[in-house]
């Protein structure tokens, strides 16, 4: 103020009496557990007659209240509204750069793009077009940062229409999350920002994402996804409350038989259990089978197309045969045996020792397999079994010992399958009648991609050097299922303040044909417990609304969440860093649904881990070794 005048005594007096009138005024920060970085832009036209330019407007909230603003006039003649209302949104965006570098430092990076609010459509789609408009190639270059921000998903501009929008902004209070540490980068190591698209389910079948390892890789298909054969690429929708009845119910199961074959007081009693061991898990008859993934083979001479679920806790091969009193209902024609020139029934007295010495009128060794709430009866066979490898030709085992099932009191409910093929420990399943004691699988974590099965180890000694095996957990009683020793889960970084010997106490095993993984009671607290923590900038839905899930989020409104990472331990310092689909399952389309993909188990085991956390993941099985290994996996 070189030279003052009265004009400028009397401004200044006008802001004094303003200050003393507005004493009892100020912006009100109300307290909020959420919110996000939020801009709003404005201007207006022509403000200044004298020099034709406009002024400019932001302001940025953060939670409820307005926390930075600036009002200046541009300097620059704007030559139409759409103009200046983008150099307007340049500026903020510039400003929103400033304010994020500002948060990262107080350990609060935000995790989307900051939304700046624009009232111009026209100024909106310049700044969302790379392209060159003959309209704006005016408009100085230093403005057209904001393309490059909007590109680089820094800032993100919307519409609205003020002053409606700005009132709906501040009452919504989109949720919004942050990066909480006093080391923001050591927090992200133990977090993954997971775009939303990447999780919602797939529509179209994509083959070339699987890296298959070998040449004597089989393709694995789910029956819900768009690859499968079963569904004709159509894509069949999940219900994961129905599945987990169906865990549940497969998880009793196998708790009832190694309960009756642990507990057996003679071998009269070990007898009469005996039933329970030809066959492999069989949940309730209302549950149906929550078993996922299948293969394509075929059994006889000429080939009869099958699709055989693969089970690690099944023995026996077993599909349904004509003439068939009571069958469930599958996609394809049930396998004919009087149209084979291989098959052949095994006579009584050749029946293997897995089976109960029972025989038919015809002399024939029949099976009569109970699966707790009905039974599956038929007789035992040999036929030629080929699994056709579309790079590697076929292979094929003759003769092969199966089930012929011809009577079958119960609902399987396979989706289209026609029947199991046996992966377990026991001298019936596929593994021990072939000289491959070993096998590998990926389950995809995507179901709009394949997986794939090795049977036997392959000659490249790379695909096992990243393998990290855990052993077997061995007992005085045999055992069908693959067992293991876990000793303890982390999450974020820290591990669960749970016993080691709570994981393992009561038994724990891996199951390929269970989907959700079931966790001791005091295990399932803890991390039930840590993961709520660590998601409480989300919104939980009310427990016991969703079915039989108690932790389950709306995520509809994001473009990304921050998940915490889980890892399993096992026995001899092997670590199993869980895929993001391992942690949650989401449905419908928007994950307006998405819930923790743990369950409380009960009874022994109690710990049964299910292959939605072993997806993506090559899991291999060992028997002559006695162990089960995880290695990076070739599907995604």
């Amino acid at each position: 103020m070189h030279s003052p005048r009265q004009s400028h005594f009397g401004i200044a007096k006008r802001v004094l009496r303003y200050v003393k009138g507005t004493t009892d005024h100020g912006l009100w920060f109300k307290s909020a557990k959420n919110g996000c970085l939020l801009g709003f832009s404005d201007s207006d036209w022509v403000g200044c007659v004298d020099d034709y330019k406009s002024t400019s407007g932001y302001m940025f909230t953060l939670g409820n209240g307005v926390f930075s603003w600036s009002s200046k006039k541009q300097e620059v003649v704007a030559q139409s509204s759409a103009e200046v209302k983008y150099i307007v949104a340049a500026n903020a965006a510039n400003h929103a750069v400033w304010l994020r570098k500002l948060l990262t430092d107080l350990s609060m990076l935000p995790s989307n793009a900051t939304v700046i609010k624009v009232d111009n459509k026209s100024a909106i789609y310049m700044a969302q077009n790379p392209v060159l408009h003959g309209k704006s190639k005016h408009i100085k270059v230093k403005f057209h940062v904001l393309r490059q921000l909007e590109a680089e998903k820094e800032v993100h501009v919307e519409y609205c229409k003020p002053p409606i929008c700005l009132y709906k902004a501040t009452q919504k209070n989109k949720v919004c999350t942050f990066y909480h540490a006093e080391q923001p980068e050591a927090q992200l190591s133990y977090s993954r920002i997971v775009k939303v698209s990447s999780v919602l389910p797939p529509t179209v079948c994509n083959r070339n994402s699987t890296r298959v390892p070998s040449k004597a890789s089989l393709e694995v298909v789910s029956r819900y996804g768009p690859c499968s054969y079963i569904n004709k690429g159509k894509v069949k929708p999940l219900n994961y409350s129905e599945i987990l009845l169906k865990d549940r119910a497969r998880a009793k199961y196998i708790q009832s038989r190694l309960f009756k074959l642990k507990h057996s007081g003679s071998d009269d009693d070990l007898l009469k259990q005996k039933d329970y061991f030809t066959v492999g898990t069989k949940p309730d008859i209302s549950a149906g089978a929550s078993i996922e993934f299948y293969i394509t083979a075929s059994l006889g001479t000429p080939g009869q197309r099958v699709n055989l679920l693969l089970d690690t806790g099944s023995d026996i091969t077993f599909t349904q045969c004509t003439p068939c009193l009571d069958c469930f209902k599958q996609k394809t024609p049930l396998f004919d045996p009087s149209k084979s020139s291989s098959f052949s029934v095994v006579p009584c007295r050749s029946c293997l020792s897995d089976f109960e010495p029972v025989c038919n009128k015809a002399n024939q060794c029949i099976y009569r397999q109970s699966y707790g709430s009905g039974r599956s009866s038929g007789v035992v066979a040999t036929e030629k079994l080929t699994i056709i490898n579309r790079r590697s030709g076929t292979f094929v085992k003759y003769p092969y010992i199966f089930g012929c099932g011809r009577n079958n009191s119960l609902d399987f409910g396979m989706g289209g399958a026609t029947g199991i093929i046996g992966l377990d420990r026991f001298p019936a399943s596929f593994i021990s009648q072939t000289s491959q004691k070993y096998f590998s699988y990926c389950f995809p974590s995507s179901y709009s991609s394949p997986g794939y099965i090795t049977f036997g180890r392959t000659d490249d000694d790379k695909n096992y050097k990243f393998v990290k095996f855990t052993p077997i957990a061995t007992s005085s009683t045999p055992s069908v299922y693959y067992d293991i020793i876990i000793t303890g889960m982390v999450i974020a970084g820290e591990k669960l303040p749970v016993a080691s010997s709570e994981y393992s106490k009561s038994g724990a095993i891996i199951d390929s044909g269970s989907t959700v993984t079931s966790l001791p009671p005091s295990v399932y607290a803890a991390l039930r417990s840590a993961f709520r923590k660590k998601m409480s900038n989300y919104k939980m839905l009310k427990p016991g609304s969703i079915g039989d899930f108690d932790t389950c989020y709306d995520l509809s409104e994001y473009d990304e969440v921050v998940i915490p990472k889980i890892s399993i331990l096992f026995k001899g310092g092997v670590e199993l860093e869980l895929d993001v689909k391992g942690i949650l399952l989401s449905y419908g389309k928007d994950l307006s649904l998405s819930c923790f993909a743990f369950q409380e188990g009960s009874g022994e085991p109690s710990l049964i881990l299910g292959n939605s956390q072993t997806r993506g993941i090559e899991v291999h099985h060992d028997l002559i070794g006695q162990r089960v290994g995880f290695g990076p996996g070739g599907c995604s």
